[in-house]
């Protein structure tokens, strides 16, 4: 029934009748249907099918969709460390981030070295942001490429061996489309 109304729902979206899209997939995110709690957090979260940007609303929806869905429990955990529709909470981010590094998600990888390198963060440690960044890079986030590079060339700039590991990395991200490292491809004169 759920699965079936979701898809609806996206013809709808498809054909922009964003209201009607939204009750429906309004009714399945109380029946508690994955799919369309995520759809509903993402679209409150950018704002997007004729909805405001509603934080609070789109952390409800991370939050109940969490528990069986990796993407919820890392966004989640986005929300929870910069405090969107709650209050901060470096313990829960942390946690939420740590559930899905288990089964190798790039994205929980490359959240939790943000966080790691964050000034706001108590627990900050620049090693372990080095390993988290390292590993998201290894599974192929190009954000993560690109930080994984910077901090290379920020810890190690003098070894060229290492400058040239940090560069590679870069370069890799920016030929993915990552823009902070077509921002650090520029600001460090690399050719991508």
């Amino acid at each position: 029934f759920a699965p079936a109304l979701h898809v609806i729902a996206m013809k709808y979206i498809k054909s922009k009748k964003y209201k009607k899209a939204i009750e429906i997939l309004e009714k399945n995110a109380a029946l508690g249907y994955s799919p369309s709690l995520i759809f509903l957090a993402n679209a409150y979260d950018k704002g997007q099918y004729g909805l405001s940007i509603d934080y609070k609303k789109a952390f409800k929806f991370f939050k109940k969709a969490a528990p069986a869905n990796s993407e919820a429990t890392v966004k989640l955990g986005i929300y929870y460390f910069n405090g969107y529709g709650c209050k901060t909470n470096f313990k829960k981010a942390k946690k939420c981030f740590d559930s899905c590094i288990k089964n190798n998600d790039s994205n929980a990888y490359y959240f939790a070295a943000l966080m790691n390198l964050s000034k706001d963060y108590p627990k900050a440690d620049i090693l372990l942001a080095h390993d988290y960044a390292s590993k998201a890079a290894e599974l192929g986030h190009s954000g993560a490429m690109g930080l994984y590079g910077s901090l290379i060339l920020k810890s190690s700039s003098s070894d060229p061996y290492l400058r040239k590991r940090g560069e590679e990395w870069i370069k890799k991200g920016a030929r993915n489309g990552a823009e902070n490292a077509i921002r650090l491809a520029k600001e460090y004169n690399i050719d991508y």
